[in-house]
């Protein structure tokens, strides 16, 4: 009976996985971290991990929190994310994170889809129940989980949406292009070995306004994820210091999503006030 309820999908998930946790682990004072599963594609346990602003015991802050589904890149585990996740939560949003088949989003994109669900209906109980705004909603992801991310825009079931380190697509122009209202981000760095800066400004010109195109100088492909090693190891050393390069990361996708929440525009003038950035 158990293994026949497992099957039963209840508005995109159920799992007879992980219990929905009912605290979190605290990973700053502000911030804390809760490991979801749910069902997807009727038979699929996806894992989740999400960040979300907390009490320094792990306990959800009050309020509801608007929300940001992060795909990971191609062969890179989500653990690589968690110092954007913590940095946005401690911000004020909260971080949902899916895992895919091998780290290959593009196998499995739709589990982003399914995430946007367990945002939107939490388990009665759980860390995220009557803490999520519905109304306020992303999707974003790095490198491969760029390009997921902009395949996942044409639903209009997110608000914005993000393009780190990548490019959307050239087969999603025309989905995309319907897409003059939805608010989107594309975060280049200028010394990415991986997603050519002149790729990314391509691809960027691909998106419909409202758009900002964000270029951080000295960065890398990997320094978007929590080490620049992989850089280094094929010889595209940054000449921007890690941190560095977090704190501009983190604080222009909050800026953009705080802007794009509250009247769906995109402020390029505020984005290009933080230190060694660059708009268009």
């Amino acid at each position: 009976m158990r293994s026949a309820l497992c099957l039963v999908v209840v508005h995109g998930f159920l799992g007879c996985g992980l219990a929905a946790p009912a605290q979190g682990t605290p990973v700053s004072p502000s911030a804390a971290r809760a490991r979801f599963e749910l069902r997807a594609h009727a038979t699929d346990l996806v894992p989740v991990e999400v960040t979300f602003p907390a009490e320094a015991d792990g306990r959800p802050k009050a309020g509801r929190f608007p929300t940001l589904v992060y795909v990971q890149g191609g062969g890179v585990p989500v653990a690589q994310y968690r110092w954007l996740a913590q940095a946005l939560a401690e911000r004020g949003i909260t971080v949902a994170m899916p895992e895919h088949p091998n780290a290959l989003a593009f196998f499995a994109w739709d589990n982003g889809e399914a995430t946007l669900s367990l945002l939107e209906r939490p388990p009665a109980g759980s860390v995220l129940d009557g803490h999520v705004d519905p109304r306020r909603t992303a999707v974003g992801g790095h490198s491969l989980g760029g390009v997921v991310a902009a395949k996942l825009a044409p639903s209009r079931r997110f608000g914005a949406f993000i393009v780190h380190a990548s490019f959307s697509d050239p087969a999603d122009a025309s989905a995309l292009a319907g897409l003059v209202d939805v608010p989107s981000l594309t975060i280049a760095a200028e010394k990415d070995c991986q997603a050519l800066l002149a790729d990314v400004e391509r691809g960027f010109e691909r998106l419909p306004k409202p758009a900002a195109l964000a270029t951080v100088v000295g960065a890398t492909h990997f320094q978007f994820t929590d080490s620049q090693l992989q850089d280094e190891r094929r010889g595209c050393p940054p000449a921007l210091p890690l941190d560095a390069a977090h704190t501009a990361i983190a604080e222009l996708t909050t800026r953009f999503l705080q802007r794009a929440w509250a009247d769906g525009g995109v402020d390029a003038a505020e984005l290009s006030a933080f230190a060694r950035v660059q708009v268009k």
